[in-house]
């Protein structure tokens, strides 16, 4: 269903970021834990500290800090594989002249934490760090801040010992906008790839089919070499792979798949295909079903405030694509439908995106039961009506009928702090807001394993 939204404000950009979906790399948790770290300065420089429940979301205990560093820590990752609970971040030292990626596990469900391992080894300015796990694998990829390429480090036995650094990209350009995936024995990198001068830039995959042991050669899985200025985003089931991507010289939303983990590549689509501005693209697959959503700017000429959020749906491994459908469309100059974020779980699949206007910036969940087929009318999840929220960054993860969303957002005074809102029956209905970090200082980029 459409839902459309009119307003007369004025547009304010108070967000300008992209949130990888960490959850589609995340293995099931243990039992009913459940984890939240997040980027905190309380104690006067950022720290990266982390909250366990062990009820399934139901009370949550006390903050840890994981970092304790004199220099700031920031941009943390968390991924979970049984009893195994795995963070990443970026640190600083002491003087902010050079930054490292930092690990750190725990192997009792959160209860105890190993000491820090630095991943890489260049000490300038490397990151961000993303982290994905399989059985007793475990992966962590960055961007080297000293040759600007896409490094990845693994560990075969649970983070307890790592394998030499392997340079996936190198390339005599910059590369950016990493993001890992991993399934089975497959592991999967995308990335964001300029030639030597800047002036072009594809999207770039490489693959390996041994647990990262041995790595096949690059892919070039975009087509235009416009300085695409995107972050991919991969996703993964069973052998079928697809990567997305915004085209920033056509203004469109393309995907390109592979059924055979990889190995080989159906053609480029472009499904957004309009006359205005597409990006923001995020996916998510459960079963032969893909789902890719994006934010559109101006997708009539004669409109050019119209912002609404799109949606696709294939039910056959993204072999053939349902129509677009406009979930929800705000027709003017003054507000907008930005940044949205997509999970599927079964049948279910759920949606959050920001409402913008000039007073104050809300967070709208929906969600549909048929496979997309159908949604529900949009639920505000931060009830703002006169608050600013900054540092938004949402996130929605699942694990059963329990669906969560975390995000940072200013509190009454206007401070940043960690929040999140838990239904546990599929999301028809939605617990009361909880702020996890509740700090003198401010708590930004939470992310959530479940």
């Amino acid at each position: 269903m459409a839902i459309i939204i009119v307003s007369t404000f004025m547009l304010i950009w108070v967000l300008a970021a992209t949130n990888s979906q960490s959850w589609m790399n995340e293995a099931e948790a243990s039992g009913s834990n459940r984890f939240i770290v997040w980027q905190d300065d309380t104690a006067g420089n950022n720290e990266i500290l982390l909250k366990r429940s062990v009820n399934n979301g139901g009370t949550w205990g006390s903050a840890v800090n994981l970092s304790t560093n004199t220099g700031d820590s920031y941009n943390p990752e968390i991924v979970v594989s049984g009893s195994n609970v795995y963070v990443v971040w970026t640190q600083d030292n002491a003087a902010g002249t050079i930054s490292d990626i930092y690990f750190r596990k725990s192997g009792n469900d959160g209860g105890a934490w190993g000491p820090k391992v630095k991943i890489s080894t260049s000490g300038t300015n490397s990151g961000p760090a993303y982290v994905a796990a399989s059985g007793s694998n475990v992966y962590v990829a960055w961007v080297d801040g000293g040759n600007n390429d896409v490094h990845l480090k693994r560990s075969t036995d649970s983070g307890n010992k790592w394998k030499s650094i392997v340079n996936i990209s190198n390339n005599p350009g910059r590369s950016s906008s990493v993001q890992l995936a991993v399934s089975g024995s497959h592991v999967f990198l995308v990335w964001t790839q300029d030639n030597s001068d800047g002036s072009l830039s594809d999207i770039m995959l490489r693959r390996s089919a041994d647990n990262g042991a041995s790595w096949g050669p690059k892919l070039k899985i975009s087509a235009s070499g416009t300085n695409l200025n995107s972050v991919p985003q991969i996703a993964v089931s069973a052998s079928n792979v697809y990567v997305t991507w915004d085209d920033a010289g056509t203004g469109n939303i393309y995907i390109k798949r592979s059924a055979d983990n990889g190995a080989t590549w159906k053609p480029i689509k472009n499904l957004s295909n309009n006359v205005g501005n597409s990006d923001s693209a995020q996916i998510a697959v459960q079963g032969s079903n893909a789902y890719v959503v994006w934010d559109n700017l101006g997708d009539s000429g004669a409109e050019e405030f119209l912002t609404s959020i799109e949606f696709r749906r294939s039910t056959d491994n993204g072999a053939t694509w349902k129509p677009i459908s406009h979930l929800i469309t705000i027709s003017a100059e003054s507000s907008g439908v930005f940044w949205p974020e997509i999970a599927a779980s079964g049948s279910k699949v759920y949606l959050t995106y920001l409402y913008d206007t000039p007073f104050y910036m809300d967070l709208y969940f929906q969600k549909s039961s048929n496979n997309g087929a159908s949604w529900t009318s949009s639920v505000s999840l931060t009830n703002e009506s006169e608050n600013g929220i900054e540092n938004l960054l949402p996130q929605i993860t699942f694990t059963g009928s329990t669906v969560y969303v975390v995000w940072g957002g200013n509190d009454d005074a206007f401070k940043p702090d960690v929040f999140l809102r838990r239904s546990t029956d599929s999301g028809t209905t939605l617990g009361p807001i909880v702020n996890l970090s509740k700090n003198t200082g401010e708590s930004v980029r939470p992310q959530m394993a479940t």
